[in-house]
């Protein structure tokens, strides 16, 4: 998995590419955790190229968006590809967060 960041406005975007499972998510979860440690509190996570999504990359969200909560933070999804999205549905995520159909869409939020 390849990760990259950069900062809209308030908010952290944390761009993934490639699978987010059970192997690459602790990947996935230093690069949030160190976001938070470095006091960002809103954070927009970048599934445009996510071609997977399994449990292990669900868990990673779910325990990121509570830590943000808990500092008074957020942390949305932005432009999941279908199949991704179709996880975030059947698991019940896609209605705890928020989803942008794009980066645009993050910084009025």
């Amino acid at each position: 998995m390849e990760i990259y960041t950069k900062t809209e406005e308030k908010w952290r975007v944390i761009g993934l590419n490639g699978s987010f499972d059970a192997q690459t998510s602790p990947k996935a979860e230093a690069a949030i955790n160190t976001e938070i440690e470095d006091g960002h509190k809103f954070i927009g996570i970048d599934l445009e190229m996510v071609l997977f999504m399994s449990s292990g990359g669900l868990r990673v969200l779910l325990s990121s968006k509570k830590k943000l909560k808990e500092l008074g933070g957020d942390l949305v999804l932005i432009k999941p590809r279908e199949n991704v999205m179709s996880v975030l549905e059947v698991s019940g995520f896609a209605k705890m967060f928020s989803v942008m159909d794009s980066l645009e869409g993050l910084v009025k939020v």
